[in-house]
């Protein structure tokens, strides 16, 4: 698992006493955490091309969502996250909203491909490509509503 994961598993960890201190009307959610074990008794290689998930703690699913009893800042917070620690693909994300202001999505998605045929597969030589690589996705997409008739809206992709 990486230190990032570990950060935000460790933050979603952290909203969530909040929720068990307010009002149940205004927090709902849920976290489905665990450990996997593996163990690959054949072709690591093999095992890691079509499966890829490896041994730990995981936070297999976190949804929160709050919706203040009394009208303020913000009418919705929406927090999501799921398989990290150890899965190829990790998302998370998180949304703040004002009914008739403002909208704000922020979003996370990782991909972790690997490959290597060393003659198991299709022939005895091999293919001879192999490659481990790892793709980062953000997002942020801000809608903000100004006046009855200017609104504007502001977004930016990256990928690494």
């Amino acid at each position: 698992m990486t230190v990032r994961a570990w950060w935000i598993l460790l933050g979603c960890l952290v909203l969530s006493a909040p929720a068990a201190a307010q009002d149940e009307k205004s927090w709902s959610g849920s976290v489905d955490l665990g450990y996997r074990s593996v163990s690959v008794d054949g072709n690591e290689d093999a095992y890691r091309t079509d499966v890829n998930l490896d041994d730990g703690l995981r936070l297999f699913n976190f949804d929160y969502s709050y919706q203040p009893l009394e009208s303020g800042i913000l009418d919705d917070l929406e927090l999501h996250a799921t398989g990290v620690g150890g899965d190829p693909y990790t998302a998370g994300g998180l949304r703040l909203r004002k009914v008739g202001r403002y909208d704000l999505s922020l979003g996370y998605r990782s991909s972790a491909y690997f490959y290597r045929d060393d003659g198991f597969f299709f022939s005895p030589q091999g293919d001879l490509h192999s490659w481990d690589a790892r793709r980062e996705f953000a997002n942020l997409d801000l809608k903000i509503e100004a006046t009855d008739w200017l609104r504007l809206r502001v977004g930016a992709n990256r990928l690494e």
